[in-house]
């Protein structure tokens, strides 16, 4: 063998060492936990296909101020992507911060909804406030709403 091919050679059995170990050990791997998304553990098979085994599910919380007829209702609604252990609360405030209306509610599942109780509203802005769990990890969430 000239020293050309005996070079080639020896560089790419280094590179074979190299690489083997890393490709064998990228068997499982856990992700790191992304806002909003469902977290779990992600696994490259020996085919070469890679699967997630999800974990647990980070929160979504909505709220709204809602009118019905004359008078008005704060609506709170948490959603997962896998069952869990919910709470969700939610807070009608008037532009001075005296909570107005309230309601929680607990519960196992992958949706939860509370609502207070429908009340009337003078002209001026109002806050809706919610707050959440799940599997206690907690998410809040806060909007502003006027009222003519």
């Amino acid at each position: 063998m000239n020293k050309k091919s005996l070079c080639l050679l020896l560089a790419i059995l280094t590179v074979i060492c190299f690489a083997f170990p890393l490709v064998a050990s990228a068997e499982t791997r856990t992700a790191e936990p992304p806002d909003e998304e469902l977290i779990g553990t992600i696994i490259v098979t020996e085919d070469g296909e890679v699967v997630v085994e999800p974990t647990r599910a980070a929160a979504a919380l909505t709220c709204s101020l809602v009118k019905s007829g004359t008078k008005y209702y704060a609506y709170a609604k948490i959603t997962t992507g896998l069952p869990a252990s919910l709470k969700v609360s939610v807070y009608l405030k008037n532009s001075s911060g005296t909570t107005l209306a309230s309601n929680s509610n607990t519960g196992t599942g992958t949706v939860l909804t509370t609502q207070t109780t429908a009340i009337t509203l003078s002209p001026g802005i109002y806050t809706v406030s919610a707050t959440g769990s799940a599997d206690s990890t907690p998410v809040s969430l806060t909007k502003q709403y006027s009222v003519s």
